[in-house]
């Protein structure tokens, strides 16, 4: 039987669909002219109301003279993920931009533009999202007949902030690119009366690594895992794991079931780990150096149990196409039991005593404010969005691997706001704990590896996993023994769009600690690359920064 939610677009639409073409148990591809794409994503999106998970641009100029684009939205209650397609011919490069009816498609017509050099008509913001400033207009990073030899042409960098109206009357404060309450680079400006935040603009684009063309250029499907996991420092069999699935669903190839229970196990240890680093940097910024003390503390026992299983505190180079490169032994799987029920005992009692902390509660409740609907409308991920009562997470809408097999809750919260998400993120804790335990004591015996004999090209396929901050959406189209196109979509770069919401009327003070409640992570955002006038990779380094400051 067909979705509810197929059904009623084909229904609506079905004189302007062109083809279908159902591409996994959840994923279709609705092909359509693109002069129909407006009015179908606005009904998709606005009134069957789905949740924008990507959008991909690909030069396919070499197999049908034109450009692919690629809008996906994702169902959770439904289980749906739709892909809309539509191609955009060599001698027009236009479309029309849909951000005006979908607020948060602005980012990925941003970046279609300058890295295809397809121009979304109509966005009402058109400014550079991730390429330098002096990067020349007419030089596309993403198309294929680009060469890392041509050079980029020297130009005036002038980027266009976006200021108000009557900007005289407001001070103008700067928060980035290089901060001491923010770890990697990104740019705030504040327009401020008095100590309120009246206007925001954003601004990112600092941390260009080239890891898309990387893979499409230079490596093979069994290598690009190891590159995935270098994303995000904290992250990375997210990312192996997301990549992992498209490339296993573009081969209609089916894991060893002991392996999907294993690559579970390193999933909850990155969430257990990512929440307990972000827990002891929001004790820290908001003056409780003993609670960072406390949970890095408890989150080294959980590194050391990573250590233990894989031979690495990160980076472990476990999950790739055909299942996982190594066992989980009794001896180890006994031991790790034993630690998670003291590591359990000990996360209990900590946060016990944080959250009886009058002054933290007054600290983050009321600050930072999203409500359901505007997390909806910006279709903001994972802890962000579940405390702001939108109930969406891929482990139990999209299961994958032996998640199904698992009984856990889903932490949400009704009053979206700093409070809300910190109380989020201390019950996922608690449920990962849950998680490993079940996986490990309903470990299946079998094979961990069994090698993928064909991955047909010209397949497109899509991963998709519950992150620590969010869905990560990995895209690809197959091509032959490499990817033609990989698009990372990860979860930061949904949610910090929203950013300029919650900091709205919002005293300045108050500015860390907001952007830090939805954990960015700028690594996983950007992945592009800086290369300056005489064709060398830049490599910024603390001595260049502080002289640049």
């Amino acid at each position: 039987m067909e979705n509810e939610i197929i059904c009623k677009i084909i229904e609506k639409f079905h004189e302007k669909i062109l083809k279908t073409h159902k591409i996994s148990s959840e994923t279709t591809i609705f092909e359509i002219n693109k002069e129909h794409l407006s009015e179908i994503i606005d009904y998709s999106y606005n009134s069957l109301n789905g949740c924008f998970l990507t959008m991909t641009g690909t030069d396919y100029l070499k197999i049908n003279s034109n450009f692919l684009l690629d809008y996906m939205l994702g169902w959770y209650s439904n289980k749906q993920i739709i892909i809309f397609r539509t191609k955009i011919h060599r001698d027009e490069e236009t479309f029309t931009s849909i951000t005006n009816i979908v607020p948060c498609a602005d980012w990925y017509e941003r970046e279609v533009k300058e890295s295809l050099g397809l121009n979304p008509l109509g966005h009402p913001n058109p400014r550079k999202l991730l390429l330098s400033d002096d990067w020349p207009d007419n030089i596309f990073p993403l198309r294929k007949n680009y060469k890392n030899e041509i050079p980029p042409l020297n130009k005036e960098a002038n980027y266009p902030f976006d200021s108000p109206e009557n900007a005289e009357i407001f001070n103008i404060i700067p928060y980035g690119p290089y901060h001491f309450a923010i770890h990697e680079p990104i740019y705030f400006r504040f327009y401020t009366e008095g100590e309120k935040i009246s206007k925001i603009d954003l601004r990112v684009g600092f941390n260009y690594r080239g890891l898309e063309k990387i893979a499409e250029t230079r490596m093979t499907y069994s290598t690009i895992p190891f590159l995935a996991e270098r994303i995000c420092g904290i992250c990375g069999s997210v990312h192996a794991e997301a990549y992992t699935q498209a490339v296993e669903k573009a081969a209609s190839f089916e894991a060893p079931e002991r392996a999907k229970w294993i690559r579970v196990v390193f999933l909850e240890i990155e969430r257990i780990h990512s929440h307990l680093l972000w827990l002891g940097v929001a004790s820290h910024m908001v003056g409780f150096d003993s609670g960072l003390m406390q949970f890095w503390r408890v989150r080294d026992r959980i590194m050391f149990l990573a250590e233990i299983l894989t031979g690495n505190r990160k980076l472990y180079g476990i999950i790739v196409p055909g299942g996982v490169r190594r066992d989980i032994n009794n001896r180890k799987k006994e031991h790790v039991l034993k630690e998670l029920s003291e590591i359990s005992i000990e996360y209990t009692e900590l946060t016990t005593a944080l959250l009886n902390l009058t002054t933290l509660k007054t600290r983050l409740k009321g600050i930072g404010f999203l409500s359901q609907g505007e997390a909806k409308k910006f279709s903001v991920m994972g802890p962000v969005a579940r405390a702001s009562n939108v109930s969406i997470d891929s482990r139990r809408d999209y299961t994958y691997e032996a998640y199904s097999n698992l009984e856990f809750n889903l932490p949400l919260r009704s009053e979206g706001d700093v409070l809300a998400r910190t109380l989020v993120r201390v019950n996922e804790v608690t449920e990962s704990l849950s998680i490993i335990k079940q996986a490990l004591e309903g470990l299946p015996d079998g094979p961990v590896y069994e090698p993928i004999e064909y991955i047909p090209p010209d397949t497109t396929s899509v991963g998709i996993v519950e992150g620590p901050r969010g869905t990560d959406v990995h895209y690809i189209i197959t091509g032959e023994n490499t990817v033609y196109r990989w698009r990372v979509r990860a979860p930061t770069y949904a949610n910090l769009p929203a950013t300029p919401i919650m900091l709205k009327d919002q005293n300045l003070a108050d500015a860390p600690v907001i952007i830090g409640s939805i954990d960015p992570c700028i690594s996983c955002a950007e992945r592009f690359i800086v290369i300056d006038n005489k064709n060398r990779e830049k490599i910024y380094n603390k001595k260049i920064l502080e002289d640049k400051i």
